[in-house]
């Protein structure tokens, strides 16, 4: 589920920052309207937060697995009620 996050978050980083960076930078000047003006770095910092936070949380997870190799992380009711449908 991790993986997901993290691909979601650079899909986000690749369609509104990648376009639209370089147009701004070799042409010094903003042509998108002032609502992509203000909404635009709210979007490239949570995209980025959150890949940061699910790369953070995929190595917390692998951590645990190979230090805790037989701990079970979760317990039998919490398996049942998932594993049930």
């Amino acid at each position: 589920m991790f993986i997901l996050n993290l691909a979601g978050a650079d899909l986000v980083v690749c369609i509104f920052s990648l376009p639209i960076t370089p147009i701004t930078n070799v042409y010094k000047n903003w042509y998108f309207g002032s609502t992509m003006c203000h909404g635009l770095p709210w979007m490239q910092g949570i995209a980025v937060f959150i890949g940061t936070f699910s790369l953070c949380a995929i190595s917390v997870d692998r951590y645990l697995m190979v230090t805790l190799p037989t701990k079970r992380i979760i317990d039998k009711t919490v398996s049942f009620f998932f594993s049930r449908r």
